[in-house]
């Protein structure tokens, strides 16, 4: 460490020797601060940033290196005092009333968080941004419940319901509401009908529990009593496929056949997947029913010698 140390100051110096008495010297004492940090010395870091900033309150990068270094030192008060004194100059940025009220949060003074945070949304109600930008900093608090609570609001106010249906699956499934996870990605799955495969690696993260893909299959029926979609059922059978559900899969492989009006070709693709799976029984009733759909062509000629080979096994 001391090595690296003296090697980034002595770059330091090389790199200051053209420029101005005044900047050299600043920038000698930023490198110093910058190998203090990276050498583990914060408080000597802290110190050097400080001088920096004090000189020059307005450079946008001694402000970061300041309050980075005090928010490790868990110097929270002058962290604060350092936030709110450039608020001051720019009352209306919402990303560092956003950062002040993290900092009261991990100094233990969550109500006064929660209200930067407040009036970060009210400063522009109907900006999904603003939404974003509180639920963020929530989320890296890991205040899950109310990063919930903020997208949620965040749609009547806005007036989309459909909105961060993503970040509220991945919320919700981090939570376990596995259904409520699943309504959302369904949310998501609605507006843009060709995510299919996204959906369900979303879904993957909690499919793979049995009570997961209980819950996802509770949701995607009850979404099914309320619109007969072809999605829907392509969905569900890939949930009963995931549980080895292969009798239930061909009944949603039948469903969607007929919908879709795909001649027998989707149930001659669930055929073949069900029999490299070995489900070989529920394979030979698929290859039948596309038989019968009827399939035509080739996909007629390897259904016929998928059938036979199935009922051999």
């Amino acid at each position: 460490m001391k090595t690296v140390s003296l090697l980034l100051l002595v770059s330091a110096l090389w790199l200051c020797a053209g420029l101005p008495a005044r900047a050299q010297d600043a920038q000698t004492r930023f490198r110093l601060g910058q190998a203090s940090e990276q050498a583990g010395d914060l408080d000597r870091a802290a110190q050097l940033y400080l001088q920096l900033h004090q000189a020059d309150p307005t450079n946008i990068v001694y402000f970061d290196a300041t309050q980075r270094v005090l928010l490790q030192l868990k110097r929270y008060d002058e962290a604060i005092a350092l936030i709110t004194t450039r608020l001051s100059a720019n009352p209306a940025d919402p990303a560092l009333r956003a950062t002040l009220g993290s900092v009261y949060y991990r100094a233990g003074r969550e109500p006064e968080a929660l209200q930067e945070w407040e009036r970060v949304i009210a400063g522009d109600p109907t900006n999904q941004q603003r939404y974003r930008l509180i639920a963020g900093v929530m989320l890296e608090n890991r205040l899950l419940e109310r990063t919930v609570e903020t997208y949620r609001s965040a749609r009547v106010a806005c007036k989309n319901p459909s909105l961060f249906s993503i970040e509220l699956g991945q919320l919700l499934s981090a939570t376990m509401d596995y259904r409520g996870a699943t309504t959302e990605y369904l949310g998501w799955l609605t507006q843009n009908p060709a995510q299919m495969a996204f959906i369900q690696s979303r879904m993957g993260a909690y499919t793979w529990k049995p009570d997961g893909r209980a819950a996802a299959v509770d949701a995607v029926q009850e979404a099914l009593r309320q619109r007969d979609d072809v999605r829907l059922h392509e969905l569900l059978a890939w949930l009963y496929i995931e549980g080895k559900e292969y009798d239930r899969a061909l009944e949603e492989y039948r469903t969607i056949d007929r919908m879709a009006k795909t001649q027998g070709a989707s149930l001659a693709g669930f055929a073949d997947r069900a029999y490299k799976e070995g489900a070989y029984d529920v394979a030979a009733q698929a290859y039948r029913d596309a038989i019968a759909a009827p399939l035509t062509g080739p996909r007629l000629a390897a259904a016929h010698y998928g059938y036979a080979c199935a009922l051999k096994e």
